[in-house]
């Protein structure tokens, strides 16, 4: 069972909520401008999914996590029409080793999903799935954003716990959540340990919950150079989703990248 099993119930309320949402417009704008359908690697809970069928388009949604993709497929009953949930389709399998019969328009792999290879070699094995299931020649886009590593927090003292926030789970209930980060900095891997308490709302811890993942953070040049290695052409390298050219202050950058041509 990984991580992600263990939190998807609230997984909204929690890591869903960190995220300002900027990204869900350009993805989903993206997604429009592709001539065909998208793939979406770690596509979770449907935080950027959902938008993009509710666009108009034709979704095959990857996760590893069986439990975000119950939570996912009960949202789609949800929120979307009949003939919307007839464009969406979801398949639990590994970014590192799937296989369709088809190819994409757009592949996309967002909220940073791709820093949870920690091994090169699980880079590559995702990103020759990547290639192979784009369109041929210039037809297929591939989009990845990764955090942006801020030397600030890499050195903060190591097991250091750090409160992250109280929140409400809408049922009067209120998620809690601590961390703590050791850092391996010469395999740029951190170990991220969560320590979540669920609270009545007198304050009654009524349920604890720990969680640990390993997070390999990439510089910009470092995924570039990744990207160009596995046979991809980089169009460009941007933030806060707003087309805006790469600084190393940013929270996220994001690459744009197509098969290189023979």
């Amino acid at each position: 069972m990984t991580s992600y099993d263990l939190r998807a119930r609230f997984y909204d309320v929690d890591m869903g909520a960190n995220n300002s949402g900027a990204d869900i417009g350009f993805y989903t704008s993206q997604a429009r401008s592709a001539s065909g359908s998208v793939l979406e690697l770690g596509c979770g809970t449907g935080r950027i999914t959902l938008p993009i069928v509710q666009a108009g388009c034709q979704v095959l949604g990857l996760d590893s996590s069986t439990a975000m993709l119950d939570q996912l497929r009960g949202k789609a009953a949800t929120f979307l029409t009949v003939e919307e949930r007839s464009r969406l389709h979801l398949v639990q399998a590994d970014m590192r080793a799937f296989r369709f019969d088809r190819h994409f328009a757009l592949v996309l792999c967002s909220y940073a999903a791709f820093n949870y290879l920690i091994g090169t070699d699980d880079q590559a094995a995702c990103l020759e799935c990547v290639r192979a299931h784009l369109k041929p020649g210039s037809g297929g886009l591939f989009l990845v954003d990764n955090f942006v590593p801020h030397y600030d927090l890499l050195c903060r003292p190591d097991g250091e716990r750090i409160f992250d926030y109280r929140r409400s789970l809408g049922d009067g209930r209120f998620l809690e959540r601590h961390k703590s980060i050791v850092k391996d900095l010469t395999a740029q891997v951190n170990v991220v340990t969560r320590y979540y308490r669920v609270l009545a709302g007198d304050g009654t811890e009524l349920e604890t919950l720990t969680t640990v993942d390993r997070i390999r953070y990439c510089f910009r040049y470092e995924l570039e150079h990744l990207l160009e290695r596995h046979g991809f052409q980089v169009e460009a390298v941007f933030v806060d989703f707003q087309g805006a050219p790469y600084r190393y202050d940013a929270q996220m950058m994001v690459f744009a990248a197509r098969v290189r041509r023979a």
